[in-house]
């Protein structure tokens, strides 16, 4: 019996020490984007939804916040993200933009981030040409005027643009399109 009690003392003794030594560790949450990479050339002013991806190992996703930062400017306020882990951010970029960055949070307030740098491709300024009156005839107050105009973009459809005639004396005319 006396070669019992020293076991279990050392046993108690090894016990106690490796309570001492159990740490816990929170890992960083991780964020990926996922629609653009370094590099991708985007167009000036256009409206585009980013998107990326978010997850934690220690975290729910729906527990996470996701936002989205030009630079050092907060674009799109944290939001949990989607299902999936998805987290999207509509935004038109300025020919000055190019650093953009997904930021992810977890409930122990670590963070994990990814950043796309992009090409800023300026935009062309639609087009417009007076048709008619073409500066030849000669007019008159007191007859009607037809005006015919043609407008046109490089980037968006005629049917998107919005086209006014507008007079030096009399500023925007109400007049009916054809």
């Amino acid at each position: 019996m006396s070669i019992l009690l020293p076991q279990l003392l050392l046993s108690l003794s090894a016990c106690s020490k490796s309570d001492s030594s159990v740490t816990v560790t929170n890992n960083e949450p991780v964020a990926q984007i996922t629609s653009h990479l370094d590099g991708d050339s985007v167009l000036e002013g256009e409206l585009i939804s980013f998107m990326g991806s978010v997850s934690d190992p220690d975290d729910a996703t729906e527990e996470l916040l996701a936002s989205w930062f030009l630079g050092s400017e907060e674009v799109c306020a944290p939001a949990a993200p989607e299902e999936g882990g998805i987290s999207i951010c509509a935004l038109a970029l300025g020919e000055d933009d190019s650093a953009l960055r997904l930021e992810v949070r977890d409930p122990s307030d670590a963070l994990g981030s990814a950043t796309v740098t992009l090409q800023v491709e300026p935009s062309a300024a639609p087009e417009a040409t007076i048709l008619l009156p073409d500066g030849t005839g000669t007019l008159y107050s007191d007859q009607l005027v037809t005006f015919q105009g043609l407008v046109s973009d490089a980037e968006d459809p005629a049917e998107e643009l919005v086209a006014w005639w507008e007079s030096s004396r009399d500023g925007v005319l109400k007049v009916e399109a054809v």
